[in-house]
């Protein structure tokens, strides 16, 4: 599980239940009948379903357990229905079989024949973002338990080395204007790689990605290893002995055969120099120019069923952002968009208001919302978790936009009113609030 802005996993499953009992309640969905509360209890069923961690033993209660047996039960079972079949949904089903392991209503080796038959359901050919979890996410949860549970994996050699050999022909079978979807799963797995002695090298795996996602860095690697391959050649023939400590080396009586291991350990070496740029924020390197070239149509946005405009965001070089601006949720690995007045939220209020509405998070220790994350039709997908001041007192907390649309029905009470703030500002110049923000600088605790 991931667990975003919380400091551990029962924080994020208690809340996230605490909004579930929320929404359920008739009396407060009767200060808004309008909204769609149906959807959106279900949208927080699937994120309490993704709250699971394989190490249930440390963070998981009973009452944690059972929250998620709920929601994993009732989205499994929806999907279902929205399909009209028995196939099970890759993407919700894993959670469905996890918890029920979690349980005790399955043990282990149960809940692995179960993962291996949804992988064996996921379909090389289907490019939707469901059929990347299949092929590229859904590896990385099986190998996390065989990581913790290594005495499962004899007799698993091959079919393992076979999921990463499907996961990296599916991967090459993409575009590079999809480069950045694909990584982000990839990412994942990459973290939970299982290396058998008769499968592809994690080495290996690693210059692959280079070269698949990043060639420009995968050719500096190379010149490094070729750099370090000199360098060591030289070092050989004034100290031939200089690398015996390494008992690899100092077995091999050949001078010939020890040259040509230590030239080809350097090279190796200097291949995996770069590895750490394997990074989703690499890709944002590139200029918006280079993105505007792939994400308009005409030199324009393009525009959904409704007339609206996504894409990603290019900083007034069209004019006006479009009306879903592209984004990246992390926490529940999906990519969509979110709403441009959602995210200008406050600067659509009058100026009593959001003046109670600063008064109102600092009274209920609010420190900013989420947001939801659409698909272009402006179809709620999950959640977005990037709204929220990194600066705030550790003790406040991020609210859901459900929480914050219920607060301002009722005007954001609070006992200050739209009275001006009196918190006065920490710093004089920008210089001083740059190097304070740097050193990690939070407001201070409110007084109670």
């Amino acid at each position: 599980m991931s667990l975003g802005l919380f400091k551990s996993p029962g924080e994020k499953i208690g809340l996230v239940r605490d909004t579930l009992r929320i929404m359920q309640d008739a009396s407060y969905q009767q200060m808004a009948p309008g909204l769609p509360w149906d959807r959106y209890i279900y949208m927080t069923n699937q994120q309490m379903a993704t709250c699971i961690s394989y190490n249930k033993e440390k963070v998981m209660t009973p009452e944690d357990m059972a929250s998620i047996m709920e929601s994993a039960y009732i989205v499994y079972q929806r999907r279902i229905q929205e399909t009209r079949n028995e196939t099970p949904p890759l993407r919700w089903a894993f959670p469905y079989y996890a918890i029920e392991y979690y349980c005790g209503i399955w043990d282990l080796d149960r809940l692995l024949v179960k993962v291996e038959s949804l992988l064996d359901a996921a379909d090389p050919a289907d490019r939707s973002p469901d059929g990347m979890y299949g092929i590229l996410s859904l590896p990385a949860f099986y190998c996390q338990y065989l990581i913790q549970y290594p005495e499962r994996i004899p007799g698993r050699e091959t079919y393992i080395n076979s999921l990463f050999r499907r996961a990296m022909d599916y991967a090459d079978s993409f575009s590079a204007s999809e480069d950045e979807k694909v990584l982000l799963y990839l990412r994942h797995l990459s973290y939970m790689y299982l290396e058998t002695g008769s499968g592809v090298p994690f080495g290996t795996f690693l210059q692959w990605m280079m070269l698949r996602f990043m060639p420009e860095v995968y050719l500096h690697s190379w010149m490094v290893g070729t750099a370090a391959q000199a360098l060591c050649g030289l070092i050989l023939e004034e100290e031939p002995a200089f690398f015996d400590d390494e008992p690899d080396i100092r077995q091999l009586t050949d001078p010939e055969e020890k040259r040509r291991q230590v030239l080809e350990n350097a090279m190796q070496s200097g291949l995996l120099h770069d590895v750490g740029k394997v990074s989703v924020l690499e890709l944002y390197s590139r200029t918006a120019r280079q993105w505007m070239e792939e994400d308009l149509v005409n030199g324009e946005y393009p525009r959904n069923s409704l007339g609206e405009t996504y894409g990603r965001d290019f900083f007034g070089e069209l004019g006006e952002s479009p009306d879903l601006i592209a984004a990246v949720s992390p926490e529940e690995g999906l990519e969509g968009y979110i709403a441009r007045d959602e995210s200008e939220y406050t600067l659509g209020l009058s100026p009593e208001l959001r003046r109670a509405f600063e008064n109102w998070c600092q009274e209920n220790k609010v420190k900013g919302y989420t947001m939801p994350l659409y698909d272009s039709e402006h179809n709620r997908i999950g959640t977005f978790y990037g709204n929220g001041d990194g600066n705030a007192p550790a003790s406040f907390r991020q609210i859901t936009w459900e929480e914050l649309k219920a607060a301002e029905a009722q005007g954001f009470p609070n006992s200050k009113g739209s009275a001006p703030s009196e918190r006065e500002l920490p710093f004089k110049t920008m210089e001083e609030a740059a190097k304070a923000n740097a050193e990690g600088w939070r407001w201070p605790e409110p007084e109670e």
